[in-house]
């Protein structure tokens, strides 16, 4: 766990300090390693903890606010975590509809804290980026990678947060 946690801090600040002016590519590479970081364990509560670490780093390097991303992905680990119960086969379709809903929710409740802390572009950031085809890109993404490591790791993943 301690060298996975390295590792990811390494090629996180790799990341932000080569793909900081382009932010899609950006929000790309963020949710390819936290599911990479994810893949490291194998408890029911790693989205809580990893979210909660990888929110804080990108909290620190992003934005002012200290706190706000780890409590947006605090959250969205909670609501997906009950959630990947309904999608706990181990197909494409439930992994591609388990990383669509960790997007959803993350952009829902990214909008409801920047209303909570008074930012007034929340609403328009959320439905702008909900709705647009990134969002069918990151999770298909996310979906072919959990495809990649469950045949890779013998099949021991029911599904992405599993």
């Amino acid at each position: 766990m301690v060298s996975a946690i390295l590792i990811s801090s390494l090629v996180f600040f790799l990341d932000i300090s080569l793909f900081q002016q382009v932010p899609l590519l950006n929000e790309v590479n963020f949710l390819l390693l936290v599911l990479v970081a994810m893949a490291y364990q194998h408890s029911r509560i790693k989205p809580i903890y990893l979210g909660l670490y990888l929110g804080f780093l990108y909290d620190l390097c992003f934005l002012d606010s200290f706190g706000f991303y780890m409590l947006s992905f605090f959250a969205t680990g909670f609501f997906v975590q009950s959630l990947v119960s309904y999608f706990n086969s181990n197909s494409f379709v439930s992994a591609i509809l388990t990383g669509i809903f960790a997007f959803l929710f993350y952009q829902l409740f990214t909008g409801v804290f920047h209303q909570l802390l008074g930012t007034g572009l929340a609403t328009e950031m959320v439905l702008r980026q909900s709705v647009n085809l990134r969002l069918l890109v990151q999770g298909g993404l996310q979906g072919l990678i959990f495809i990649f490591l469950n045949r890779y790791k013998g099949g021991k993943y029911d599904s992405l947060l599993d």
